[in-house]
């Protein structure tokens, strides 16, 4: 309902990959193979607590991710990713404030 309302300037810190944001409320960001991902949450305060859930788009599926502060620069790890798992992998991790 809010996409057009997304910034698509993220971009993915392993490998191929970019992503888009409503900076402080959500963000949507895509990473080909897994690894690691940064995202800059200082536009938000540390109270502020956001949901993540990883999806991987080639087995279609929805991996459990967790809740995290904001206020500060966080790193996020695909639950999986090369050269441990020797085939493409599409990720996308999707970080929406918590209400």
């Amino acid at each position: 309902e809010s996409y057009h309302m997304f910034d698509p300037s993220l971009e993915a810190d392993s490998g191929p990959g970019g992503g888009s944001a409503i900076p402080g409320q959500e963000y949507l960001l895509y990473v080909r193979w897994g690894g690691t991902l940064k995202l800059d949450l200082r536009s938000s305060s540390e109270s502020d607590k956001f949901r993540y859930t990883w999806i991987d788009l080639v087995d279609e599926a929805e991996h459990t991710g967790g809740t995290i502060a904001g206020g500060q620069v966080r790193q996020f790890q695909a639950p999986e990713g090369y050269p441990q798992v020797r085939r493409i992998k599409d990720w996308i991790l999707y970080i929406a404030k918590a209400r």
